[in-house]
């Protein structure tokens, strides 16, 4: 995983040999939550070709440990057969996807603005 700063927010590229071990996998989300400076995540997914039932449960398992530190999360970058299985489970409502890296950080600065000054208004 490739982690770096942009626009206020944490970007983690995950590859897609990362999904084949869902357990490492979700000890690097975890440790990468817990030790976040900013409370923005865009696990940028670009590179990941598939995902099965325990990839999803990870991705599901890092939005709940982001709830509980205040951390907002957007998947970005989701190739269709990676955004397809999660809209079958019902994910996609709970978990905020963006076609791009620069959708997602776009979603989350219009968030952090104050009501009034969102970009774009």
């Amino acid at each position: 995983m490739r982690i770096s700063e942009r626009d206020g927010a944490t970007v983690a590229v995950v590859l897609d040999e990362e999904f084949e071990d869902p357990c490492r996998l979700e000890d690097a989300f975890q440790r990468l939550i817990e030790n976040l400076t900013r409370r923005a995540l865009v696990l940028d997914l670009s590179s990941v070709r598939s995902v099965n039932s325990l990839g999803i449960a990870v991705l599901l398992a890092a939005q709940g440990l982001a709830m509980i530190h205040e951390t907002r999360v957007v998947l970005a970058g989701l190739d269709r057969s990676v955004r397809r299985p999660l809209e079958l489970v019902g994910a996609d409502r709970v978990l905020a996807m963006r076609d791009s890296v620069e959708e997602a950080l776009a979603l989350l600065a219009a968030e952090r603005a104050p009501a009034g000054n969102a970009p774009g208004t």
